[in-house]
């Protein structure tokens, strides 16, 4: 499309495509979830579709004549950064799991999951480039070619359209993966206006609420903020830093002037240290950041 690269078309472009994502997770988590899936379906099959007609073709045909190659330390060093590339991106997968319910176990088993079904599908997609193509060194588009040689152009053009929806679905997993608020009361009605106070700002599809305190909960986020009284704040101390993730911020207010000291005092016993203290008639608020 020659106007996607005219300023304006690709600006709209743009909008609209990321718009599109936006809009379906403001919806809710689970229409993100859905789409998120969708185009993870829809960027698997093609490679699975190139997998099977490759593998066909070269019991058929054979393995194309390779011409011979002969590579040096730079182009070794230039495939390990792609791999590097290619395996990367399971940390995405790490930001949202303070929402699962047991994230010790789910963060292990689909990292170690995700991790097989890529190397599994890497390593075939690399025999089927090598043994259909003559020389996939100099091949812009291994893939897109690939289904050229074994089935026509057509084919390659459906697998050059796949290759924008893995694109689109990337994005579609980042806006997935950014954190959204849990918050907890011990209070009934503390929740329901919280509720209604989300409908009426639209953030309902961000906010998550639960009755309980913080040992009611499991995970851990990188900025936790509690505004109870002074006594309760002291005594759920080493439960509440425990919701507070890597170099992660804890925000404590609805403390009196004079208690900045036994406040202070009882977080810092249990690894957190005060960067910044703000007052507003006799009441203040703490800044503190995690020291693991």
């Amino acid at each position: 499309m020659p106007l996607a690269h005219e300023p304006i078309p690709r600006a709209l472009c743009l909008t609209v495509l990321i718009g599109f994502i936006a809009a379906i997770n403001v919806i809710g988590v689970q229409a993100g979830a859905w789409l998120s899936n969708i185009l993870t379906l829809a960027k698997l099959l093609p490679l699975f579709a190139v997998i099977v007609v490759g593998a066909v073709f070269v019991a058929r045909s054979g393995p194309a004549p390779a011409p011979p190659f002969h590579s040096g330390l730079d182009a070794w060093l230039q495939s390990l950064l792609l791999l590097v590339f290619a395996y990367g991106g399971f940390e995405t997968a790490l930001t949202p799991m303070g929402e699962a319910r047991n994230p010790r176990r789910d963060a292990a088993f689909a990292l170690t999951v995700a991790l097989i079904t890529c190397a599994v599908i890497y390593t075939l997609i690399q025999w089927v480039v090598v043994e259909v193509l003559s020389n996939p060194a100099i091949s812009e588009h291994p893939l897109a070619d690939v289904a050229r040689v074994a089935i026509g152009p057509r084919a390659a053009a459906f697998v050059s359209a796949a290759a924008l929806i893995s694109l689109y679905g990337y994005l579609s997993a980042k806006i997935l993966g950014v954190p959204r608020v849990l918050g907890i009361d011990i209070d009934d009605e503390a929740l329901r206006v919280a509720a209604e106070n989300a409908r009426i700002n639209t953030l309902e599809s961000r906010l998550e609420l639960a009755h309980g305190g913080p040992d009611a909960i499991t995970g851990n986020w990188p900025f936790v903020v509690a505004n109870v009284l002074t006594a309760p704040l002291i005594e759920l101390a080493p439960v509440l830093v425990r919701r507070v993730g890597h170099h992660g911020q804890l925000v404590l207010s609805g403390i009196r002037s004079a208690m900045e000291h036994d406040v202070v005092h009882a977080y810092r016993h249990v690894g957190m240290q005060a960067v910044r203290v703000t007052e507003r008639a006799g009441w203040i608020a703490i800044a503190l950041r995690s020291s693991w």
